[in-house]
């Protein structure tokens, strides 16, 4: 048995349980909201930066190298 990190309810069963982007464990009630509030103060979502050190070039419509 463990509680909501977003609104402190019970989760009972497994199938209560959601995990949001950033990787806390929230109740499925409040998964969608607590993305969409973390969205909104600009946290960073695992994987969504572009790697360093990549090199794209531009070389024409429809081509690129």
């Amino acid at each position: 048995m463990s509680y909501c990190t977003n609104c402190n309810t019970r989760i009972t069963c497994g199938c209560q349980r959601a995990t949001a982007t950033d990787g806390t464990k929230v109740c499925t009630n409040c998964v969608a909201p607590y993305n969409a509030k973390i969205q909104k103060k600009g946290a960073s979502v695992p994987g969504s930066k572009a790697p360093s050190g990549v090199n794209a070039k531009y070389s024409g419509p429809g081509k690129q190298v």
